[in-house]
C-alpha cells in the first residue's frame, strides 16, 4: 500500500517534502502558546509579580 502511495507522489518529492517540513514546523509552533503559558504560571505568578 505504501508502495503505491509513493509510486503516486514520486514526481512530486520535493513538495512533498516541503509540506511535511512546513506540517512539523506549524506543529511546533503550535506547542510555543501553551509552553509560554506554563511558564507564566509556574515561575511569574508563584512570585506574586502580578502588576497589572
Amino acid at each position: 500500500m505504501l508502495g503505491r502511495f509513493f509510486s503516486y507522489y514520486r514526481p512530486y518529492k520535493p513538495l512533498f517534502i516541503l509540506d511535511f517540513s512546513c506540517a512539523i514546523i506549524a506543529g511546533i509552533l503550535e506547542l510555543a502558546f501553551p509552553i509560554a503559558v506554563n511558564q507564566v504560571i509556574d515561575k511569574i505568578m508563584p512570585q506574586n509579580n502580578l502588576v497589572l
